[in-house]
């Protein structure tokens, strides 16, 4: 009765918010990745608002911009009246100061990997010993524990697809199509490992398909109420035995999917943190003034003059035949760059690049590692 009622009342939602979706957005075309967001900020002034915000935290750009309002009209962001209301103080955005998603931090990261480390464990435990009475009399504790890993495999999965084109901006030369028109938020559920895959991240493409895994892992799991006691059953009855041999196999099937899917994800989990839980980015990329603050004074936002209406794949296409001084290809990074105002800042633009982002270092420091003495992270 409670999953029929879940069931109707998503309906329900669902066909209200297919109606909701459909109001006008002030939008022209899907603003995908950060080209996006470039394009909708070279008709109006707003980018002097983030002036000298390039490394600044959420919190900073918050108290800077809080008493500005904000409106889009034809795929443009236009500024709004000033209001010196907020709805919002500025403390209870500094709460998160972190420049990392929360899962991709090790302090979620620790607890999320033991979890699924103990549901491992928990398998053969609750399916051939004694503990075997705990899902025959609590059937759904399995399923729980597989929802509980599936929702928080999802919030790992939108970290990783969110920092992916920031990271491989991080690294610096990236072509257009791996960064700045690369948009993995808006993929489709199922198809993003298949796009990743084709595009050469395969970190990302085991993250989604480990997305999917984890669905079945929530089937598999409820087969665990089955009293495996059943399997040592003799019965006369031919058409008994059929059925139990049935009934064997799929068990087996189910607690060999079930570690494999967990086994799987755990290790892809830990070479994720192996390489992506080291902070890159001065603040974390999730606002749209966040990464307004990286662009504001770029010399690549030329390119994006009367862009707003451009598709993903023409906007791909302009960028792809942009060619720099030398005649080759123009290529992409995040890091320190002379900017249109002639200071070095911190931003997301064309290639050269006067030197990589160091976490909380500033750029005489990243410019010159001896500055910092021995310490590794300067070399």
């Amino acid at each position: 009765r409670a999953l029929t009622s879940s069931l109707v009342v998503t309906a329900a939602f669902g066909v209200i918010l297919f109606f909701q979706l459909r109001r006008k957005s002030g939008l022209l075309s899907d603003p995908k990745g950060i080209s996006g967001i470039a394009a909708m900020a070279t008709k109006s002034h707003i980018l002097a608002d983030f002036q000298g915000l390039d490394i600044a935290t959420r919190g900073e750009i918050h108290e800077k911009i809080q008493h500005r309002r904000f409106l889009l009209h034809k795929s443009s962001i236009w500024q709004g009246e000033w209001n010196p209301a907020t709805e919002e103080s500025p403390e209870s955005v500094r709460k998160s100061e972190s420049t990392h998603p929360l899962m991709l931090r090790l302090q979620a990261g620790v607890p999320f990997v033991s979890f699924m480390a103990l549901c491992l464990v928990s398998i053969p435990i609750i399916n051939f010993t004694s503990a075997r009475v705990i899902p025959n009399s609590q059937p759904w504790l399995p399923v729980l524990a597989g929802t509980v890993i599936k929702m928080l495999w999802t919030t790992f999965e939108a970290d990783v697809r969110l920092m992916e084109p920031f990271y491989i901006l991080s690294k610096g030369q990236a072509p257009p199509q791996m960064s700045l028109t690369l948009d993995y938020q808006g993929t489709v559920y199922g198809w993003m490992p298949v796009k990743a895959l084709f595009n050469g991240h395969y970190l990302v493409a085991l993250v989604g398909v480990c997305s999917v895994l984890l669905d079945v892992l929530t089937v598999t799991v409820s087969s665990f109420s089955v009293n495996s006691a059943v399997f040592l059953h003799v019965s006369k009855d031919q058409s008994q035995v059929s059925n139990q041999d049935q009934t064997f196999v799929s068990f087996w099937v189910s607690v060999m999917l079930s570690i494999a899917i967990l086994v799987f994800s755990i290790i892809v989990a830990v070479v994720v943190y192996m390489r992506r839980r080291h902070p890159f980015l001065p603040r974390e990329p999730s606002t749209i003034a966040a990464v307004l603050a990286f662009i504001f004074a770029s010399n690549m936002l030329d390119d994006f003059i009367d862009t707003e209406i451009y598709t993903n794949k023409q906007m791909e296409a302009m960028l792809k035949s942009k060619v720099d001084r030398d005649g080759k290809p123009k290529r992409y990074g995040l890091g320190w760059f002379k900017s249109r105002d002639g200071k070095v800042r911190c931003a997301i633009d064309e290639e050269p690049m006067r030197s990589k982002y160091v976490h909380k270092k500033p750029y005489s420091w990243a410019q010159a590692p001896w500055i910092g003495g021995n310490d590794p992270v300067y070399a």
